[in-house]
């Protein structure tokens, strides 16, 4: 039941905060717990609400309601961190249906001006004040600073970045004039895979401290603060060359509300061979081909070895055909010319009875065979 209460005066009360009174601007719920966010002027009351706490701070900038009956007033907002609207949960003992913050949580609003974050006649143009709204005129930031990453009166002025040139300058705002106070700024130098990154300092003057807590710039080896520090400098000494031990450094700059100087000049290149990807390299693809090399190899020396044994079958079979081939033809050839025919030899007529025997008593028996021219020719 509580919750449902609360979240239906949360509502109203936002409903009151979108439709505040001609000129009173409803900036939003804010942690304020150690420095209070509001000091020029505090009171508690059993019927506060934001009406009552608006007319009682009429004189002041900024009100803003606090743990139910607390309403502080001041012209300067010292610290602010923003927080859940859902944490300022108070019921205003004034007014059931509005919202007074909680502990430690203050719904804070301006009397006049322009909404947090803007400035100008028609409040068109932006400031990123690190923990307080700008003047509505010029834009200044009344306290803290920039946020990181802006410079400028209004803080409004990119301030550091990324780069991936192969060379380049870096200087420091207004340079070679003083910085601005209030700055805090970071640079990350990123240089392909593989290579490393050259700085070199041709001008160097910040604001000097034995520990350089004020003004100071700081390197780190990678791309951003939380890797070693190559150091910290401030003072006129320029620091030494460096090399980064990484393809990235992370550069800090960062000034205090005091005094001032010319600040930096730093010039870098990128050196060292970058390495090539396996997508852009086609050689690195040998990864891929030797599995399927070595897959494929078994068949192609099956193939060649079967290859092999059915041409050297072929090559006897033919060798051996040519020899059969040359014997026939030889034999045909001395039968044409004067050889026995196999038809003669085999003929029953053919018995040799035309034979004659003669007997020389003085040599050896010997038969003496009558040609067939001798004989003549049968049908």
């Amino acid at each position: 039941m509580y919750t449902l209460q609360t979240t239906i005066l949360f509502f109203f009360g936002f409903l009151f905060n979108s439709c505040k009174g001609a000129g009173i601007i409803y900036m939003g719920c804010y942690q304020d717990s150690g420095n209070r966010v509001l000091t020029d002027y505090d009171y508690f009351s059993d019927s506060n609400a934001p009406a009552e706490c608006s007319k009682n701070c009429s004189n002041y900038k900024f009100f803003g309601v606090e743990a139910r009956n607390h309403c502080l007033c001041g012209n300067t907002i010292i610290s602010a961190t923003q927080a859940l609207e859902s944490e300022c949960r108070g019921i205003c003992p004034g007014n059931i249906s509005q919202i007074c913050g909680a502990d430690r949580r203050i719904n804070l609003y301006k009397h006049w001006g322009c909404p947090l974050g803007s400035y100008s006649v028609n409040c068109s143009k932006q400031c990123h004040c690190l923990v307080s709204s700008c003047d509505d005129v010029t834009g200044e930031c009344e306290n803290g600073g920039c946020k990181d990453g802006w410079k400028g009166i209004s803080c409004n002025e990119k301030c550091g970045g990324v780069l991936t040139d192969p060379f380049g300058v870096i200087t420091s705002h207004n340079f070679p004039s003083y910085y601005n106070s209030k700055v805090h700024c970071t640079w990350v130098i990123n240089a392909p895979e593989g290579c490393w990154i050259n700085g070199k300092f041709t001008d160097f003057a910040l604001e000097y401290h034995s520990n350089c807590i004020y003004d100071y710039l700081e390197l780190f080896n990678g791309p951003n603060a939380s890797y070693p520090s190559i150091g910290k400098f401030c003072g006129t000494v320029p620091p030494m060359q460096f090399t980064s031990q990484s393809n990235s450094v992370c550069i800090v700059f960062s000034t205090d509300s005091d005094n001032s100087e010319r600040g930096f000049r730093l010039t870098y290149t990128i050196s060292g061979q970058a390495k090539e990807t396996t997508a852009s390299k086609p050689s690195t693809t040998v990864t891929i081909s030797i599995p399927t090399a070595t897959t494929s190899s078994p068949t192609r020396n099956t193939t060649f070895a079967t290859t092999l044994a059915v041409s050297s079958v072929l090559g006897v079979v033919l060798v051996a055909v040519i020899i059969f081939i040359v014997v026939c033809i030889r034999r045909r050839h001395r039968q044409s010319t004067g050889g026995v025919s196999a038809s003669t030899e085999s003929s029953p007529e053919n018995n040799y009875d035309d034979l004659l025997t003669s007997r020389d008593p003085g040599n050896y028996d010997f038969l003496q065979m009558t040609t067939r021219g001798q004989q003549g020719c049968t049908n």
